[in-house]
């Protein structure tokens, strides 16, 4: 495990004058441990370069700020340590900075949104710039009669004139009023109220149209289960009545198959037994 930058090197100079963004040497933790945190490695600690400072200068665009030492160009470096258990030796390896250079921090993506179109990036100065005046701004704003030029906007701008009421402030879309706030609570863009106010009756169309299908699918439900139902008892009843049919022919049969064995010669015209 190789641990961070935890202290400058201590050399036995001092400098208080003040130290420029430079690559030195710093004093940076090295030695693996495991995982009770006890080393198990020497040596504990080695010497590599890292770039910190800044410039002596107190010139727009030179402070810490907007300004930091990075490296522009590093090594890995091969360190030799020794286990101190068995002795043993491998090779790991920790960051080297050999170059340094006093950037900004920031970049010009930043520029050139919410309509500043002329925005330029100024990198000597670590900032956006706009690098036209007045009188091309009022060029360019000429034909519009709702915005004015302004340069730290660095766009046309609406007028201000006259100004918005109390509770309301200048929407740079259309140029009109918009409230802000009644009662302290914050009223949004009527465009975006609107969408919301669609999404919400859309919300509520919903739970209706669902409820609905629902009520619908139980009804064709219930009639399906009773259709199944009459079904099953119609057929029951017709095997019933099948079944009662057949006993009552094999009753008829078995009287009539005994009644002739006991009574072989029949019946007379009367219907009176043959004897």
């Amino acid at each position: 495990m190789l641990l961070v930058l935890v202290n400058v090197c201590l050399s036995g100079q001092v400098d208080v004058s003040g130290v420029e963004c430079t690559s030195g040497p710093y004093l940076v933790h090295n030695a693996p441990t495991d995982s009770t945190g006890h080393f198990r490695y020497t040596p504990y600690f080695v010497a590599v370069n890292r770039c910190n400072g800044a410039v002596k200068t107190s010139a727009s665009g030179t402070s810490p700020s907007v300004r930091e030492c990075k490296a522009t160009e590093t090594e890995m470096v091969d360190v030799k340590v020794e286990k101190i258990s068995d002795k043993s030796t491998s090779t790991i390896q920790v960051v080297n900075q050999k170059k340094c250079e006093y950037a900004c921090k920031a970049d010009g993506s930043q520029c050139n949104v919410h309509l500043k179109q002329y925005h330029n990036w100024n990198n000597d100065k670590c900032r956006c710039d706009c690098p036209m005046d007045h009188n091309i701004g009022d060029i360019i704003c000429a034909n519009d009669p709702l915005r004015d030029w302004d340069n730290i906007f660095c766009g046309c701008k609406c007028k201000n004139s006259p100004p918005c009421p109390e509770g309301s402030e200048r929407n740079e879309t259309d140029c009109t009023c918009r409230k802000t706030c009644v009662v302290g609570e914050i009223v949004e863009d009527p465009a975006v109220v609107s969408a919301q106010t669609d999404e919400k009756v859309e919300e509520k169309k919903t739970p209706i149209l669902e409820q609905q299908l629902t009520v619908g699918s139980l009804i064709i439900a219930l009639v399906v289960q009773a259709i199944v139902i009459l079904i099953f008892f119609t057929v029951g009843q017709a095997i019933g009545a099948c079944r009662r049919d057949v006993r009552s022919r094999k009753d008829l049969e078995m009287k009539t198959h005994k009644f002739d064995k006991q009574y072989p010669n029949g019946l007379d015209n009367q219907g009176s037994v043959k004897y």
